[in-house]
């Protein structure tokens, strides 16, 4: 059953939160991302936390982040990888901006190599083509 209430009340503290953390790309903090709709991703447990990879800082608040699972998913969407001997799949067809106020947890950053082999996969999934454009 959607938590859509409790989610509410953890969003309004959030709101609320004073506290702002210092981030950059290849940081990878759990956010209360919240109980969204349909097949959008959502967070799990009472503050509603996803693993979530920062991409790229917009402000000091601010950045586009990418929710991760520990489910190997395969495909154009999602790029896997190892993150403190565990398999993590990003997901870029969940892609969106987070603030900083979202983030309970530091889990820590993926090395540069792997981080512009992401890079790499993101620009693919984002490429416009042709066909898509009729």
């Amino acid at each position: 059953m959607k938590q859509f209430d409790e989610w509410n009340e953890v969003k309004k503290n959030l709101d609320k939160k004073e506290i702002i953390l210092k981030f950059k790309p290849r940081d990878i903090f759990f956010m209360s991302v919240g109980q969204n709709i349909g097949y959008e991703v959502f967070g799990k447990g009472v503050d509603f936390l996803r693993p979530v990879l920062v991409y790229k800082k917009l402000s000091k608040e601010t950045f586009i982040g990418i929710p991760l699972t520990s489910k190997i998913k395969e495909g154009t969407y999602f790029f896997t990888f190892n993150h403190k001997n565990k398999k993590s799949t990003a997901m870029f067809n969940q892609i969106r901006v987070y603030d900083i106020k979202r983030a309970k947890v530091d889990y820590g950053r993926i090395s540069y190599d792997t981080f512009i082999k992401l890079e790499i996969k993101m620009l693919e999934f984002m490429k416009v083509t042709s066909h898509e454009e009729k």
